[in-house]
């Protein structure tokens, strides 16, 4: 009975150790499976990086196009005199002062620039030196309604009520 009973559990340890390995055909196929997984993550993780690296050379040549734009227009920029710098894209001329839009006006002397914002009066280098010969001429000739006044107007003083 001892050796029936050991034998019993022998017997028993060797199906308890069978029945956790499967079949060599499932365990083959099982396999291949996973090979064939595994080859095609490594073909996608092979495409991303392939199109990772186009986009990364197409980005430095973006790079490399728009660095050589900023110098070109900086080039441009340094050319430019301050009256173009000044100028806004509308093609009239910037106040100096508070950025507005500004109009010329044509007087018998010079050109003046006046803000339409801020009032501000602006000539060019050596203009106000005329403007000031002018209105010491008309002064002294006693010019009335002279240029100087009708370049800045007159305020006429507010009548006591």
């Amino acid at each position: 009975m001892a050796t029936k009973t050991a034998a019993k559990a022998a017997g028993g340890k060797r199906k308890a150790a069978t029945k956790g390995k499967a079949p060599k055909s499932d365990q083959s196929g099982h396999k291949g499976e996973l090979e064939r997984q595994l080859q095609e993550a490594k073909g996608a993780l092979k495409e991303r990086s392939d199109k990772l690296a186009d986009t990364a050379r197409l980005l430095d040549v973006s790079r490399r196009e728009l660095e050589a734009l900023r110098e070109k227009a900086r080039a441009v920029e340094a050319q430019a005199s301050p009256m173009e710098r000044s100028t806004g894209t509308s093609g009239k001329i910037r106040c100096p002062r508070c950025s507005g839009p500004m109009t010329e006006y044509d007087h018998a002397v010079v050109r003046a620039d006046r803000c339409d914002n801020c009032q501000g009066i602006f000539f060019d280098n050596g203009e106000l030196e005329q403007v000031v010969e002018k209105a010491i001429k008309d002064h002294d000739g006693q010019t009335q309604g002279s240029w100087f006044s009708s370049l800045f107007g007159r305020r006429e003083k507010a009548k006591p009520t």
